[in-house]
């Protein structure tokens, strides 16, 4: 069996109610928009169906919901996104064989409050952040708690890259967006 750990899904619940709190220039760059596979899931299964043994472990898409909606509309967000994709771990479990739970992290008591619940109710195998939180590192004493959390739940969290720039990307020489943090932001300015 193979699994991909790091597999993104934008469902289409959380995408209408995502649409309906954020701004539409934010939602016309979701990554959704080119890559249908993040919504399809028949044509997510078909492209599945050329792997032998190929499963999956969801995470939800970028943006971090924190970085684009207020506390009140990131708590229902991350809800309606970790439901979602419970109801998919659970159905096709052939296919998805676990799920990292979306936080909140523009509040953190509701973050703390969404792990337990993702972990406990839903059978989350871990959480999904990202590489700075709402421009905070990551060692950040306010984030303590939650990785305290996650190592009594002995569950993993998954880090992924993220450049919060109203700015295109920069790109490299096999033209795929240059993911970092800090390092790309000494290397150019503007971001």
């Amino acid at each position: 069996m193979k699994i991909d750990i790091f597999c993104h899904i934008t469902p289409p619940k959380f995408l209408a109610a995502f649409e309906k709190r954020v701004p539409v220039e934010i939602c016309k760059q979701l990554p959704c928009r080119l890559l249908p596979s993040l919504t399809n899931l028949d044509l997510r299964f078909r492209v599945m169906d050329q792997y032998k043994d190929m499963t999956q472990v969801l995470t939800l898409t970028n943006p971090p919901i924190e970085t684009v909606a207020e506390p009140k509309d990131a708590i229902e967000l991350a809800r309606i996104a970790n439901d979602e994709i419970a109801e998919l771990v659970a159905k096709y479990p052939d296919r998805f064989v676990a799920a990292a739970a979306t936080l909140p992290l523009n509040d953190m008591d509701a973050s703390f409050k969404e792990a337990d619940r993702a972990i406990k109710e839903l059978h989350f195998r871990g959480i999904q952040i990202f590489n700075t939180i709402v421009g905070k590192p990551l060692d950040s004493p306010e984030f303590m708690p939650l990785w305290e959390k996650m190592s009594r739940y002995d569950l993993p969290i998954w880090i992924h890259p993220f450049i919060h720039s109203s700015a295109p990307l920069p790109k490299i020489k096999s033209n795929l967006p240059l993911i970092a943090s800090s390092p790309a932001r000494k290397i150019m300015p503007g971001l």
